[in-house]
C-alpha cells in the first residue's frame, strides 16, 4: 500500500521546529516563503501548501480576525463609557492608535445589532489580545537641584 500524502500533523519534526516557525511568522512578520527558505536551509524542506495546513492546525494568524475586531470594539466602548484611556496588545505587539481607528471602524456592529440590548462578545480562543491603561510617564521633578533643601538634603545622603 503506497504511502498516506495526508499531512501528518502530529509529526515531531514539525512539533520541534513550532516555537520557530510561530517566532518567525508572527512576531518577525516573515514571508511564508521566507520562513520555507529559512527551514529549507536548516535541512527541512516543506512546501508552500505543507506550512500552510500546519499553520492553520496550530490556529497561528499573523492578523487579527474579525471576532477579535468586534471584541476589541466592544471592550474599548465600554472603557470610554468608563472615562479610561486605552493601549491594546496583539501577540505582545501595541497596535498603533491609526490602525486601532481603521480597524474598529471597519467592524462596527450593524445597526440592528448596535440598538439592542446585546450580551458582551465572548474573548476570541486562541487569541493573544490585551486591553488595558497605558502606564503614565515617568515624572519628573519641577524643582530645581539648586534649592539649598535639596543641597542639604543629598549632602546629608552622601556623608551618611
Amino acid at each position: 500500500m503506497p504511502p498516506s500524502k495526508r499531512l501528518h500533523y502530529d509529526n515531531p519534526e514539525w512539533t520541534r521546529r513550532k516555537a520557530a516557525i510561530e517566532e518567525m511568522y508572527v512576531f518577525d512578520r516573515l514571508s511564508q516563503k521566507k520562513i520555507r527558505d529559512q527551514l529549507e536551509e536548516d535541512g527541512f524542506r516543506v512546501t508552500k501548501s505543507e506550512l500552510e495546513a500546519q499553520l492553520r492546525f496550530w490556529s497561528i494568524r499573523k492578523n487579527v480576525s474579525a471576532d477579535a475586531w468586534r471584541y476589541t470594539d466592544h471592550m474599548l466602548l465600554k472603557r470610554e463609557q468608563q472615562s479610561k484611556a486605552s493601549v491594546v496588545y496583539y501577540n505582545g505587539r501595541k497596535v498603533l492608535r491609526n490602525t486601532l481607528k481603521k480597524e474598529r471602524s471597519r467592524y462596527q456592529p450593524d445597526t440592528l445589532t448596535k440598538y439592542m440590548k446585546a450580551v458582551s462578545p465572548q474573548a476570541p480562543e486562541g487569541v493573544e489580545l490585551l486591553i488595558r491603561t497605558p502606564t503614565p510617564a515617568p515624572m519628573q521633578s519641577a524643582w530645581a537641584h539648586t534649592l539649598p533643601w535639596l543641597q542639604l538634603q543629598n549632602k546629608g545622603l552622601s556623608s551618611a
